[in-house]
């Protein structure tokens, strides 16, 4: 579902995967997710690069940017509750793999 959501791009710079290597960034980073929720939908996004490259690495090197624009989540937030900023604008992610432009509709 995040690969059909992201459209197989990062969610950042708009890259095709397809062109350039990425992976999948848990947004709550996995030492603060209880189980259940470190897979979830919301709380997974598309990256170019690896956790040290591309854009990928850029989330992880500058954290206060990175929560600032969604791409990391605080310990104590909730992932629907924080929009995304993504290369096509600001959203929020749904439980069923989708964008919304609105925080009340997430919960759908």
């Amino acid at each position: 579902m995040v690969d059909d959501r992201d459209g197989r791009r990062c969610v950042r710079c708009g890259r095709s995967l397809y062109a350039v290597g990425g992976s999948r960034h848990h947004r709550k980073l996995r030492s603060q997710c209880n189980r259940l929720e470190k897979h979830q939908v919301q709380n997974l996004i598309l990256l170019c690069g690896s956790g040290t490259t591309g854009c990928h690495g850029f989330v992880h090197m500058h954290p206060t940017i990175a929560y600032e624009n969604g791409w990391c989540v605080k310990s104590f937030q909730d992932q629907l509750e924080v929009p995304v900023r993504t290369w096509h604008g600001l959203v929020y992610l749904t439980t069923d793999g989708k964008y919304s432009s609105t925080k009340e509709q997430s919960n759908d």
